[in-house]
């Protein structure tokens, strides 16, 4: 009976040792496809909200132009456009602000318009700030 022991001792050990290589290699492999299901989601994630920032760009432009202003300065803070805008006269600009809140994919706020008055030119100036949501 003893000799038939040893034998059976020796396979539950090496059945011992195969199960633990065969936990860690699921282990090992469980990790990598939850690292690879992350990057997939991440991907997604981006690709379905991304905001578009550069269609933004163009259409804000197209308003500074529809409403006869300039626009001097454009700057990108994650999904915030602020855009520096000239116009001749106070109702351009208030006319652009108008414009842009009537897009519901943008939120807007300008803290003020400024007149500027230089030698020959009297302009206004606001920065406007741009929520693509």
């Amino acid at each position: 009976l003893e000799d038939q022991l040893v034998p059976a001792r020796a396979e539950s050990a090496q059945l011992d040792q195969e199960t633990k290589a065969v936990k860690t290699e699921a282990t090992a492999r469980g990790k990598e496809l939850e690292d690879r299901r992350s990057l997939i989601d991440a991907i997604s994630d981006k690709k379905n909200n991304y905001a578009m920032k550069g269609v933004s760009i163009f259409e804000l432009t197209n308003m500074v132009v529809k409403n006869k202003g300039n626009m001097v300065r454009i700057g990108d803070e994650n999904r915030t456009l602020t855009v520096q805008v000239r116009t001749k006269n106070d109702k351009q600009m208030t006319e652009l602000l108008e414009d842009i809140s009537k897009k519901e994919i943008y939120g807007v706020d300008t803290k003020t318009i400024a007149l500027q008055e230089g030698n020959t030119t009297v302009f206004y100036d606001s920065n406007i700030s741009v929520e693509v949501k």
